[in-house]
């Protein structure tokens, strides 16, 4: 049986215009980048425009302050120096605004160049395997079953990165209803388990799972929290290293339930352990191993989280690696 290709490299389809290697749409990626040096540009000038004289008017207020011989000279004094200390503190605020919106301007450029890439890649599987049967390439029933199980794969691939940017949009929007009811945490974890099984299998992962059955109940939306733990499942297996390992663990803490999910990898820095979970926000060890995502998966987490009147964080794993620490509230904790 000959397989069928997995690149273009090994198609003998040629590949049309719309094959190639995939990029940001350069319309939006000028758009958002040109936003993003205004957004400098306009921080530097209001820097350079009320920064500066505000630090001249403080100056003066100081000098009418120490020089001044009678009771009005320091009153003025005081009065110059107090409206400069409020520009100063307006043009500081600002400052941190529009550098903060800067760097929206510039993740969200980020995020749609690799959101173009994860729609492209399967996009083009998918055409590379439809040609392939089109054109009789497929000789034999199992080769064009191999091609067809790849793009049942591809397709799914695809229908999953869209159903996570709706996810988004409607955690973004308010729009996405939760429905708590009492669950018990162990049904909610091997739910989630389940549902990574075949990620599991693909990263060739070890999971050990301690979650003790007396437990009490939480009171969440079963769905919500798998999704959420499901993508906190995901991203341990993306970044632990061979062999990989991921426990997933649960205990009573506080009068919370706190499921953890450690894993073998990289870690995170102490800097970003509250950066990763802001949206588009990718860290330093996404970049520098080349793992590929849209920075959205900790957002979603800590959004259907907090909408749980629970918390996420992220602590340092022992010898190394990370656990990230869901927290719920019982069911019988009051609203």
């Amino acid at each position: 049986m000959t397989p069928p290709p997995t690149s273009f490299e090994d198609s003998e389809v040629v590949a049309s215009d719309d094959s190639r290697p995939p990029s940001t749409p350069p319309r939006i990626r000028l758009g958002l980048d040109l936003r993003s040096r205004r957004l400098r540009t306009t921080n530097r000038l209001v820097i350079y425009v009320a920064g500066v004289p505000s630090l001249a008017l403080i100056t003066v207020g100081i000098l009418v302050m120490a020089t001044g011989t009678g009771g009005r000279d320091v009153i003025m004094g005081i009065l110059i120096l107090g409206m400069a200390l409020t520009v100063a503190t307006a043009v500081v605020v600002s400052s941190i605004l529009i550098a903060r919106e800067a760097e929206l301007a510039r993740l969200q450029s980020e995020f749609v160049s690799r959101v173009s890439h994860d729609l492209r890649t399967p996009l083009t599987s998918i055409q590379m395997f439809v040609e392939t049967l089109q054109l009789g390439r497929a000789k034999d029933p199992e080769t064009a079953q191999a091609c067809l199980d790849a793009l049942g794969q591809e397709t799914s691939r695809l229908l999953g990165l869209v159903d996570r940017l709706l996810d988004w949009a409607r955690i973004e929007s308010a729009r996405r209803i939760y429905e708590p009811r009492r669950c018990r945490v162990t049904a909610v974890v091997q739910e989630a388990l389940d549902a990574f099984e075949l990620v599991r299998m693909q990263s060739e992962v070890e999971v050990e799972r301690d979650v003790p059955n007396d437990l009490p109940d939480i009171d969440v939306d079963a769905k919500a929290i798998v999704d959420a733990l499901g993508n906190v499942l995901q991203n341990a297996a993306r970044y632990s290293k061979p062999p990989r390992k991921v426990c997933v663990r649960a205990r009573l803490v506080n009068g919370m339930v706190e499921v953890s999910v450690a894993d073998n990898g990289p870690g995170v820095a102490p800097s970003e352990r509250k950066k990763i979970f802001e949206k588009f926000y990718r860290g330093s060890a996404a970049k520098t191993q080349g793992i590929v995502g849209t920075g959205l998966g900790l957002a979603m987490v800590r959004a259907i989280v907090d909408a749980h009147r629970g918390s996420v964080r992220v602590e340092p794993n022992t010898p190394n690696g990370s656990v990230f620490i869901v927290s719920l509230p019982l069911a019988d904790t009051p609203h």
